[in-house]
């Protein structure tokens, strides 16, 4: 048909498809489609990227822990649930440390601090005390394995057992909600 706009010609260079267009007296390549070898490796790649991408990203940190949490209630020696006014809060970063703080008359001071571990597939929290305040006369340096059980959105998670103390071993209940 007469002025008809027709189709460039589809050339092909080492497997992959071009059309050519002539603009003024000057021509062009644009690249049109890669061989489906081509195509299907890079797809394979890209997949194979973020599969392990996502891995190392939630493999690095505890999402569940980081943060600021403070202490809302506890178990007295005669099993008896308390509230607690906001004085104690634990400090989780992304390096698996955390730190606890009190609140007192001088200010926001560190209680003890160290390093954790979680393992959410056998409700465990494993706290290393590694450093301690001198105003702190209940702690001692100990490695603690508790129980450990979050609510569904994981506001707040209850840790549980028996821990290390300056006079002995003695059952510990918490409940910590979070701050941020």
């Amino acid at each position: 048909m007469p002025g008809a706009q027709q189709n460039p010609p589809l050339q092909s260079v080492n497997g992959v498809f071009f059309i050519y267009k002539p603009y003024f007296k000057f021509s062009y390549y644009l690249y049109l489609v890669k061989t489906s070898n081509q195509l299907i490796m890079r797809i394979f790649l890209t997949f194979i990227y973020l599969v392990l991408f996502t891995t190392g990203l939630f493999a690095q940190t505890n999402p569940s822990l980081a943060g600021v949490w403070k202490l809302s209630e506890f178990k007295d020696g005669n099993g008896e649930l308390i509230n607690v006014h906001p004085v104690f809060y634990k400090f989780f970063d992304n390096t698996d440390s955390f730190t606890n703080l009190s609140l007192r008359d001088t200010g926001l001071t560190f209680a003890h601090k160290g390093k954790y571990s979680l393992d959410v597939h056998n409700n465990t929290y494993t706290e290393t005390v590694v450093k301690l305040n001198q105003s702190n006369t209940q702690a001692v340096t100990a490695v603690n394995t508790l129980k450990i059980t979050f609510n569904e959105d994981k506001s707040s998670f209850t840790i549980e057992g028996t821990i290390q103390s300056v006079n002995g071993q003695f059952a510990l209940y918490e409940v910590w909600t979070k701050l941020d």
